[in-house]
């Protein structure tokens, strides 16, 4: 009798351990199937991130319509991929993305104009100083976006490079505006166009 009961005891207790062993690997392989799944779900996350940026920066790469760069004292247009340097607000330049001596460069007065012919001298003086070699070929009166201007070819050289373009001297009320457009003798009719857009595209606030 005594034997038995303890076959009984014995028998209960394997049991009792095989259901104790299936109990902590279920719950094991349940902890590690969660592990998993939140790693893929991480993992998903990122990958729409990084699709995200990937998409935006195509977008603006390949941008096939003009923007406007605006201060406080104009508007202008800036093409596709063409960057702006705006660090001083009175005098910022949008540059060609292929060519460093392709740009154009805005200088707004920093006093009051009293006339447009005064403002003239006042912008030729500056690029006189600013580049020694200024020289001008022609200039006649005209208007940009409605105003009263001059608009004048010139040539200097910058950094020891030649360059060529078009300066625009604009006046609106008391603010004045010199613009030019330059290039490299050799690039002058690959951007003139362009160059010519973004002038034309001033406009005074």
């Amino acid at each position: 009798m005594k034997k038995k009961q303890l076959k009984l005891m014995i028998y209960g207790l394997t049991l009792g351990l095989i259901a104790a062993l299936l109990i902590i690997t279920t719950s094991c392989g349940s902890k590690a199937a969660t592990t998993t799944t939140s790693s893929a779900v991480v993992s998903t996350t990122a990958s729409k991130v990084t699709s995200t940026a990937a998409t935006t920066t195509k977008s603006a790469l390949g941008a096939s319509t003009t923007t406007q760069y605006a201060n406080p004292e104009y508007v202008v247009k800036v093409l596709p991929q063409w960057t702006v340097n705006s660090a001083n607000a009175k005098d910022i330049t949008v540059n060609s993305p292929n060519d460093p001596n392709t740009y154009v460069r805005v200088i707004t007065a920093v006093n009051p104009v009293t006339s447009l012919d005064s403002y003239l001298s006042s912008c030729v003086s500056l690029f006189k100083f600013e580049f020694p070699s200024y020289a001008e070929q022609s200039r006649s009166k005209t208007t940009v976006n409605g105003l009263p201007a001059y608009s004048l070819n010139v040539t200097f050289t910058k950094d020891g490079v030649a360059l060529k373009g078009v300066l625009y001297v604009i006046v609106k009320g008391t603010q004045g505006y010199c613009a030019v457009g330059m290039a490299t003798p050799a690039n002058w009719s690959k951007y003139s166009a362009d160059l010519t857009t973004i002038l034309n595209s001033l406009i005074p606030k």
